[in-house]
């Protein structure tokens, strides 16, 4: 009888381990990603959050974001550096003007089409199916090209 409890309690322990593992990943795949594209360059924005009550499309209101990062594929020729890209909200889509900043990477941002983190100014929003709406200024030698695009959650 001891035994089988034993083993009950591996059981159980194991599936544990393993139903955590699953969330785990899926806890690490962005909520939402928007991207835009000029004079060849295209840039990616990748943003994660939290659901559930008080995560993206829950009962508060408000949304936790966890992470912002950013990806910007140049073409043939173009700069890697001193590329621009601005990350911001906005609660309410008929005020298109009110926006808040989520996250920015000043004139550092790098075009070699790999995953790069931006540090949050903004970790919640204060609604919980928020617009983002990202800018891309791209450095090239004449005049920098920009794109945006949004997308509502």
């Amino acid at each position: 009888m001891n035994l089988r409890r034993a083993i009950a309690v591996v059981a159980v322990t194991g599936l544990g381990t393993a139903f955590s593992g699953v969330v785990a990943e899926a806890a690490d795949r962005p909520k939402l990603t928007i991207s835009c594209s000029k004079a060849g360059f295209t840039g990616s924005v990748a943003i994660y959050g939290r659901s559930g009550p008080n995560g993206f499309g829950g009962t508060a209101p408000l949304a936790d974001i966890t992470k912002v990062q950013y990806k910007i594929k140049k073409p043939n020729g173009g700069r890697t550096e001193r590329n621009d890209v601005f990350v911001h909200y906005r609660p309410d889509l008929e005020q298109p003007e009110l926006r808040y900043r989520v996250a920015k990477s000043g004139d550092k941002a790098l075009a070699d089409n790999k995953w790069h983190s931006l540090r949050l100014e903004s970790d919640s929003t204060k609604t919980k199916h928020p617009d983002f709406l990202v800018e891309f200024i791209f450095n090239t030698p004449d005049k920098d090209p920009r794109c945006t695009n949004h997308k509502r959650l």
